[in-house]
């Protein structure tokens, strides 16, 4: 299973429509949080309210999850395998690497305050939503590019390209494996 996570802005969900795009397969987190305007529900994630997924939670059913944002984010046990890709939070991909039946390969995405504030603006979000997610960010992600199989900057389109050859390269080692 490739991970890809990073600070809010820096790229991971572009990265993973560049794979599913290659054709990789992603898998669908569920969460709490309203769709974005452009989201599908079962395509981007799967939109639960809080009741359903405390109820996932008891069961057993996420291999980790967080709250962020007001939000919670969660990935099921059973969409864990060797030939996707997730996009996590910090706290999340730690609950993921804690597991000892899951193979994981984490790709982390670099980039500065700056670009990242830039990209959250072009995409629409507001000026004081931005500024507070890149806050928060800073203390969330603290030390968790240690945790990275590869750390990739992500500062230009050719940069994801790149770490676009790292999830090709791992999944073949995977595949050969098998």
């Amino acid at each position: 299973m490739v991970v890809l996570t990073g600070r809010s802005g820096s790229g991971k969900s572009t990265l993973e429509k560049m794979a599913v795009k290659a054709g990789f397969k992603k898998v669908v987190s569920v969460t709490t949080r309203p769709p974005r305007e452009g989201e599908v529900d079962g395509v981007d994630y799967h939109f639960i309210n809080c009741k359903t997924f405390l109820e996932l939670n008891i069961a057993n059913k996420l291999a980790g999850y967080v709250e962020y944002n007001g939000n919670f984010y969660g990935v099921l046990v059973e969409d864990c395998v060797n030939d996707v890709i997730a996009v996590v939070e910090s706290h999340g991909l730690k609950q993921l690497l804690a597991r000892e039946d899951l193979d994981i390969k984490v790709i982390y995405l670099k980039s500065t305050d700056e670009e990242r504030a830039m990209f959250m603006l072009k995409r629409g979000d507001t000026f004081d939503s931005m500024s507070e997610r890149i806050l928060k960010d800073r203390n969330h992600f603290k030390g968790v590019e240690t945790l990275a199989t590869h750390v990739v900057e992500s500062r230009t389109p050719d940069d994801l390209v790149y770490a676009l050859g790292i999830i090709k390269t791992i999944m073949e080692e995977n595949e050969n494996a098998n």
